[in-house]
């Protein structure tokens, strides 16, 4: 199974009161030209963002994120599906994310 790195993060500055202000960042996955994020949020769902709103935001804490990671894992984990993924979180957005993004985009 393929493993698809995904990022927590919220906004900065502001206290923790819904956990419907945690996005996930996919920062292997370019949203389109000009935009390099895929993001899913409770609300709205997938969309793009740009590395400035990354930068804008903190990490979240897991027990702030775990409720859209199990969200995400019965999306993007289901073991009947052949294009399922395995979901690996990490604190930030790594040099080689980058340039898997990149890569992806061609």
């Amino acid at each position: 199974m393929e493993k698809l790195p995904v990022i927590f993060r919220r906004p900065r500055g502001k206290a923790m009161f819904e956990n419907d202000d945690v996005t996930a960042v996919f920062p292997t996955v370019e949203w389109g030209p000009g935009t390099p994020l895929t993001v899913y949020a409770h609300v709205g769902q997938h969309g793009g963002a740009c590395y400035a709103w990354y930068r804008d935001t903190i990490p979240a804490k897991r027990e702030e994120h775990a409720e859209l990671l199990r969200e995400l894992t019965g999306i993007y984990s289901d073991a009947s599906d052949p294009d399922a993924v395995e979901l690996v979180v990490y604190k930030k957005i790594t040099p080689q994310h980058r340039a898997a993004a990149r890569e992806s985009a061609r």
